[in-house]
């Protein structure tokens, strides 16, 4: 009895010294978000909100690029800021993919914008002969 008592106790103390270990792996490898991320179309119109929340004091780039990496707006938000927002209106692009590029010194984030604009469509005409 006393046997077993003793190897119970040599496993447990392994499995716990075991999973000790592993949590701490997990703690040193998580990194923390610089920044979050709000984006949204606003109704009936070609104007798109982007909105940001940071977590840290460093500075955030934004930017607008075309589909040729072209620069076509750029901010920066400073150490102190916390919140930023802004309505971009795209209704005077042309058709094509835009990115929007959000970096910190650690973080990189992109999302897509796609225009494309409705052109008119003439249906089909049909001619009826009665005979």
């Amino acid at each position: 009895m006393k046997k077993l008592f003793k190897t119970l106790a040599v496993v447990l103390l392994a499995s716990a010294t075991t999973f000790a270990s592993v949590t701490e792996e997990k703690k040193v490898t998580k990194e923390t978000k610089t920044f979050a991320i709000g984006m949204y179309q606003m109704k009936n119109t070609s104007k798109v909100r982007l909105m940001l929340d940071k977590h840290t004091d460093n500075v955030i780039s934004v930017k607008l690029t075309d589909e040729l990496g072209n620069i076509l707006h750029h901010d920066f938000i400073n150490k102190k800021q916390t919140n930023y927002g802004k309505s971009f209106d795209l209704s005077r692009l042309n058709d094509g993919t835009y990115t929007f590029v959000i970096e910190s010194k650690n973080e990189k984030t992109t999302r897509e914008v796609v225009i494309e604009t409705n052109e008119p469509t003439f249906a089909a005409t049909r001619k009826l002969t009665l005979e």
